[in-house]
């Protein structure tokens, strides 16, 4: 039904918004052919002062004037894209950023202004897949995490045979303490796949 309309615009509560927009992106990937607009508020419409008018009307500049079919997230001043968002705040209106890469666009005195308003180029058609495996397990490191720990409660018991694969949150921009190198190669034993990746 794409052929139907020249842009989407959803809103979303905040809690989860960066994490639809990435899975909206991921299940279209190469066949989303128009632009995916999600924004919300972090205040309700009544509430004297609310972001919320703003944000909808940003939202719709987004849409009408974005020249890539990709999902965006446009939020308070800028406009991201929805694979690099992520929220930072509970209460500021600029509750969204994108820490791994520069905004698609900002709202200026003069409008939107778009980073790069190069049209895409056209892609292969690809299959609509909104398809997601409950069993990929998201393991989230910090410099307390207990390799002993994670390896007992994830592979050392029979709930191993129902993970699908693991995905580790890292430190920096990828680093994984030796003392969990044990867990990767009984993964690896496992037949089970690790995507590590950072945090940002």
């Amino acid at each position: 039904n794409q052929h139907k309309y020249d842009a989407i615009v959803m809103t979303h509560g905040t809690d989860t918004m960066a994490e639809t927009a990435s899975a909206v992106a991921f299940a279209f990937g190469r066949s989303l052919k128009k632009p995916v607009v999600i924004t919300g508020s972090q205040s309700a419409p009544h509430v004297l002062g609310t972001d919320a008018v703003a944000n909808i009307e940003r939202a719709f500049a987004t849409a009408v004037t974005a020249t890539k079919p990709m999902v965006y997230v446009a939020f308070h001043d800028h406009v991201l894209s929805g694979v690099r968002t992520q929220k930072g705040s509970e209460r500021k209106l600029s509750a969204f950023h994108s820490p791994a890469a520069d905004p698609e666009g900002e709202f200026l005195g003069g409008g939107l202004a778009w980073r790069d308003e190069r049209p895409a180029k056209p892609s292969k058609r690809s299959k609509f897949l909104p398809f997601f495996n409950e069993n990929v397990v998201n393991v989230g490191l910090h410099a307390a995490s207990s390799a002993r720990h994670i390896n007992r409660t994830l592979l050392a018991s029979k709930a191993s045979e129902r993970v699908s694969g693991l995905v580790w949150t890292s430190l920096g921009a990828g680093n994984v303490p030796e003392g969990h190198y044990k867990i990767i190669l009984d993964a690896k034993r496992k037949n089970i796949p690790i995507v590590v990746t950072s945090q940002f």
